[in-house]
């Protein structure tokens, strides 16, 4: 029985054949995670990739040497990626090959388009952003001055977006469980009710915990508070927390608001390293000590704090959200990095990939993933 293990493959195979090869080359920066070579292997049939550049803290050690033997890896520090003049030395020899689309995770190339732009011009074509908090950076570089295509607010990434929730209380369970320490009862407090926010708080009340939520949108707190959540004022729910999932791909708790949590309170990243938690803050004002492995402690005079993975998401510990939902949303990757062909070179804001494009690979999904008799997944 294969458990549908041929199935990502089949249908990246045929979502490249869909694309077809393009006349370009790719630099592709993302997180080395399980389900990451599928996806270099389809991005490599529709073009050549020149480079691939993992994001330092989600390295899976088992994945990068099985990158390694098929494509060029260069490994930057963060501070790196951060610094302009220093990525624009990372890309520069990759560069010279031919014209280049770049596909990433993060934003990391969003402000350092202009330096790019200033040595490179049109041999970069443009980038393909997948994240929320990579999103935001690009909105904010905006006016952009190459084509720039986003999946994060796309209606497929819903499917995805909606395990990554259930994923990080997981993975935060499992870790908390191997120091002794069971998540059963404890007040949860859920920042961020967009679809992974929405995902853990569900996820955590079926495990009996007291889940409160609090989102800056006061929309957001109504449609929590119809599902069965409190919704106490800010202060107020970061005061009774035990547990703080971080769910809003912004930064959900800053310096002042450390000193506001409870005492034991733990901490746990839904999204960015980069933005969730001011970890800078965290560091500077609280005395660090490594206790166990991805479980550090903060103490500053007669307040503890823990933060779970370094503040990098949690769900990362156990190779991020996998299954038949997330080759979707690579697929409109390749589909957008396809469509950059067509975007006009003096487009200044971010774009997405139309609807019948998206109709065409739920439709490939559907047929490759699911069984037309049961109408659930095939095996």
């Amino acid at each position: 029985m294969s458990l549908g293990s041929e199935h990502p493959k089949a249908f990246f195979a045929r979502v490249a054949a869909e694309v077809g090869r393009l006349d370009m080359r790719l630099i592709v920066l993302n997180h080395s995670l399980p389900d990451l070579p599928d996806l270099l292997d389809a991005a490599n049939a529709i073009a050549p990739i020149s480079l691939f550049i993992p994001v330092p803290y989600s390295i899976n050690a088992e994945v990068l040497p099985r990158i390694e033997q098929k494509f060029r890896v260069a490994k930057p520090k963060m501070e790196e990626l951060l610094d302009h003049e220093a990525l624009a030395s990372v890309v520069r020899p990759y560069l010279q090959e031919g014209r280049t689309a770049i596909l990433e995770v993060g934003g990391y190339f969003a402000p350092a388009m202009p330096r790019l732009k200033s040595e490179f011009g049109e041999r970069i074509l443009g980038f393909v952003e997948d994240t929320e908090a990579g999103h935001r950076r690009y909105v904010r570089a905006e006016p952009l001055v190459y084509p720039t295509l986003s999946v994060a607010r796309s209606p497929v990434k819903q499917q995805e977006d909606s395990l990554v929730g259930p994923a990080c209380t997981f993975s935060a369970e499992r870790l908390l469980k191997s120091r002794g320490m069971y998540m059963h009862a404890r007040r949860c407090l859920v920042i961020g009710y967009g679809k992974v926010g929405r995902g853990a708080a569900q996820s955590l009340a079926g495990r009996h915990n007291s889940v409160t939520v609090y989102d800056l949108n006061p929309i957001k707190r109504t449609v929590a508070m119809g599902d069965g959540f409190r919704i106490p004022e800010r202060e107020q729910a970061l005061a009774q927390a035990d547990l703080i999932f971080g769910c809003t791909g912004a930064t959900s708790l800053g310096a002042a608001d450390f000193p506001l949590l409870k005492h034991g309170a733990i901490l746990v990243s839904c999204s960015s390293k980069r933005h969730e938690f001011d970890l800078a803050a965290l560091n500077r004002d609280y005395a660090r000590t490594e206790i166990a492995p991805n479980i550090d402690r903060f103490d500053r005079g007669d307040q503890t704090l823990y933060l779970l993975a370094g503040g990098a998401p949690v769900n990362f510990l156990d190779g991020g959200v996998g299954g038949p939902a997330l080759p979707l949303v690579q697929a409109e990757i390749l589909m957008a990095t396809a469509e950059l062909l067509n975007t006009p070179r003096d487009r200044t804001t971010i774009a997405e990939i139309g609807e019948e494009r998206r109709k065409r690979l739920a439709d490939i999904w559907i047929d490759t993933f699911c069984d037309p008799r049961s109408g659930s997944y095939r095996a």
